[in-house]
C-alpha cells in the first residue's frame, strides 16, 4: 500500500510541475507580445517568405544615417491594408501595403514581394529627402538596381516588368 501511494505522490508531483512550468511559459509570452503596448508588423525576412511563386523578392536598402519612416504600397506581403494609386504612365498600383516602417543606420534593410508587371509606390514619411537603393532582383546575382531619392513627404512610383527589372514611372 505505501509503495502504491509513493508513485502516486511521485506521479501528482511530476504533472504539477509540468503544469507549472506550462503556466510560466504562458506568462512570459504574455508579457513579452504586450511589453511596449505595440506591436509592429515588418514584411518578409527571406525571399522565400513571398506569397506567390512568381513574385519578384524586392528591397530597398537605406543609405542615410538617421531615422525614417517609410510606406510601401502595391506589395503582395503587405500588413494586410489594401491600397492603390492610379498614375498616368505606370503599371497597375492595386496590392497590399507596407504600413509605416523605419529605417535607420541600424536597420537599412525592408525587403518585399511585387507581382511582375505591377506598379508600386514608396512613400516618405519623413521631414527630409530619403537616399535608397532600390531592387526587385534581390535573388540574382548582380541585381539591376535603382538610386533613388525621395523628397520630405512625398512618393515616387515604380512598375516591374516581367523580368523583375524594376523602373521608376508616372514623372
Amino acid at each position: 500500500m505505501k509503495k502504491h501511494l509513493r508513485i502516486y505522490i511521485c506521479i501528482l508531483t511530476i504533472f504539477s510541475f509540468m503544469y507549472l512550468g506550462c503556466e510560466e511559459k504562458v506568462e512570459i509570452l504574455k508579457f513579452s507580445s504586450t511589453e511596449s503596448g505595440k506591436i509592429t508588423t515588418r514584411g518578409i525576412t527571406e525571399c522565400s517568405e513571398c506569397p506567390n511563386l512568381d513574385d519578384c523578392c524586392c528591397n530597398i536598402i537605406y543609405t542615410g544615417s538617421i531615422e525614417v519612416l517609410l510606406k510601401i504600397c502595391g506589395t503582395t506581403d503587405g500588413d494586410a491594408v489594401a491600397c492603390q494609386a492610379d498614375i498616368e504612365g505606370c503599371e497597375t498600383i492595386d496590392g497590399l501595403s507596407h504600413s509605416q516602417f523605419s529605417l535607420s543606420s541600424g536597420d537599412r534593410i525592408e525587403l518585399f514581394c511585387m507581382s511582375m508587371v505591377r506598379g508600386f509606390y514608396i512613400e516618405s514619411l519623413t521631414g527630409s529627402t530619403v537616399n535608397l537603393t532600390l531592387t526587385c532582383q534581390a535573388e540574382s546575382l548582380g541585381p539591376q538596381t535603382l538610386i533613388v531619392s525621395i523628397p520630405a513627404y512625398s512618393r515616387k512610383y515604380f512598375q516591374t516588368d516581367g523580368e523583375c527589372i524594376v523602373e521608376e514611372c508616372g514623372h
